[in-house]
């Protein structure tokens, strides 16, 4: 078999040029032909086997589901077709005509820049000053509990018992 772009040549018994021919059509029906390859290479060897050689091979053969590709179906939103255009945007000139900048001088326009920088730095200066002080912060101390007198007199050892347990560990 030869494949030279969409024509094929073919050689051979009459047999096998009908299994070809079909390998090809299913490939230009866009399907693939390992499918076909696999299936013929399953024939020969059942027909190697004596015993299913009159046998029917369809329970051998592989049986290959179709998969459709699903796709994401497009909404298409409608606009409200209006004879109007849509209303003009306003222009970087008209919204400084409303805040009152586009009147200013050259120099009014920096000192304005250099207030907000400073106002700004001033904010930034501050809070680092904030975190810097944070770490300088003691943290708090548990304070323990002071003992009470009768707590100091329940834990007075009695003498006697003092005693002997000394007088037990000298006899070792």
């Amino acid at each position: 078999m030869l494949v030279q772009g969409s024509t094929v040549a073919a050689m051979g018994y009459f047999k096998d040029l009908k299994q070809l021919r079909k390998i090809v059509l299913d490939t230009m029906r866009n399907i693939h032909p390992i499918y076909n390859i696999k299936e013929l290479m399953i024939k020969r060897e059942l027909a190697k086997n004596p015993e299913l050689k009159n046998e029917n091979w369809d329970r051998f053969l592989p049986k290959f589901k179709k998969q459709n590709a699903k796709r994401k179906k497009l909404v298409i939103k409608k606009k409200n077709p209006s004879p109007f255009p849509p209303e003009q945007q306003l222009r970087k000139e008209d919204y400084a005509m409303f805040s009152g900048e586009y009147f200013l001088t050259d120099k009014q326009k920096e000192n304005i820049k250099k207030e907000e920088k400073a106002k700004k730095r001033d904010i930034k200066n501050q809070q680092r000053k904030e975190e810097q002080d944070k770490l300088y912060i003691a943290p708090e101390e548990s304070i323990k509990p002071v003992a009470s007198k009768s707590s100091i007199e329940e834990r007075k050892p009695d003498i006697n018992e003092l005693k002997k347990k000394f007088m037990k560990k000298k006899k070792l």
